[in-house]
């Protein structure tokens, strides 16, 4: 991580502090929940798939999860992933998918057929009303805005639920909505 404020800087005691910091802080609550809930109910691997730029922002996670875990984790590009397909995806997988326009072609079907074969499927997207984003199990919607303002969306299942409220994160603006 390197420092680039507003956003992210280190405090005086070598703390990372700043908007994208706080967002993330923010989320991770919700989704460690639903990770750990997921654990609990004996998912056995992990997989990250993504296209573009989305897809090479995974690459880090998936790569720390394989040297430094027994805990199995997979990387792979969507359409190569339909194509070839793996023995290990099934119902006891969770799959996370990203992509900033949520509209993907081909994650959009990795995300059909991962739902098929039964797996858990979080989807990290700039846009909460696409394919990616209303097709997920976990939906996480996050969006710069030009007015130096950042909306955070969760999202959960698939209706949205009115009722949740926005909450303010460090000069930004955090969104839970579950669906």
């Amino acid at each position: 991580m390197f420092e680039a404020p507003p956003y992210a800087m280190k405090g005086p005691s070598g703390e990372w502090r700043g908007l994208t910091v706080d967002l993330w802080k923010e989320i991770a609550g919700d989704l460690g929940a639903t990770i750990e809930k997921c654990l609990a109910d004996g998912t056995q691997n992990l997989f990250f798939l993504g296209s573009g730029g989305a897809g090479i922002l995974m690459q880090p996670a998936a790569a720390l999860l394989q040297a430094q875990s027994a805990f199995p984790a997979f990387a792979s590009w969507p359409a190569e992933f339909i194509r070839i397909g793996s023995r290990n995806l099934g119902p006891q997988s969770v799959v996370i998918i990203p992509s900033l326009s949520g509209t993907t072609a081909e994650s959009i079907e990795a995300l059909a057929y991962c739902k098929r074969a039964g797996a858990t499927v979080i989807t990290l997207t700039g846009y909460s009303d696409t394919p990616l984003g209303q097709g997920a199990v976990v939906t996480l919607t996050f969006l710069a805005k030009g007015s130096g303002q950042s909306t955070l969306t969760i999202s959960k299942g698939g209706a949205r639920d009115p009722a949740m409220q926005a909450m303010p994160v460090a000069g930004a603006v955090a969104t839970v909505t579950v669906q």
